[in-house]
């Protein structure tokens, strides 16, 4: 404080100007990061699939209303499919937003489906989407493929049969980015 009387300077006032300007700012910033910290985020969901084991998320009857559930769903959705049958397809992972697919149970459950009007089983548009510890069956057909990858995707533990196919492709990667395949 200073004595009652004395006057500041022009430099004394801009110093004590932008001192309280520095203030002010550091108080705004950290308001905004902890806005930040405690924002609710975009959270990504789990949906399961004829209820595996283990699986806690939003049951889904079919895979495909699990992808109906996921591409309305933001972030990196989690399909959890128990083993079994599945001869509901083909099915397309949209354009929308990343999915990781896992097969879970003792054996992993087989995809299907009529491909009368679909080139593919199973179809991952979206890059940055897994499917894993699937098995996949393309059916007795001609040209078709068991599973049709894009950019940037992965398959990990995907096994491909065509039992009664004719010229199929088991897996086919439709674009020159990497994918990844095990």
């Amino acid at each position: 404080m200073m004595p009652e009387g004395t006057m500041l300077s022009n430099s004394a006032r801009a110093r004590s100007t932008a001192r309280r300007t520095a203030a002010a700012f550091a108080i705004a910033a950290s308001c905004f990061l902890i806005a930040l910290a405690v924002a609710p985020r975009a959270n990504a969901a789990t949906f399961c699939v004829l209820s595996p084991a283990g699986c806690s998320g939003t049951a889904a009857g079919s895979i495909e209303t699990a992808l109906i559930g996921a591409a309305l769903s933001p972030g990196t959705d989690r399909i959890e499919i128990a083993s079994g049958n599945y001869g509901d397809g083909p099915w397309t992972v949209a354009n929308t937003n990343p999915v990781r697919i896992y097969g879970i149970g003792p054996t992993k459950p087989k995809l299907t489906g009529n491909l009368s009007s679909a080139a593919a089983v199973l179809t991952i548009d979206n890059a940055g989407s897994t499917v894993s510890d699937v098995a996949i069956e393309i059916p007795a057909s001609t040209g078709k493929i068991g599973l049709q990858a894009g950019a940037n995707t992965e398959a990990i533990g995907v096994s491909v049969t065509g039992s009664g196919a004719v010229n199929a492709t088991g897996i086919a990667i439709s674009s020159n980015n990497a994918s990844k395949i095990e």
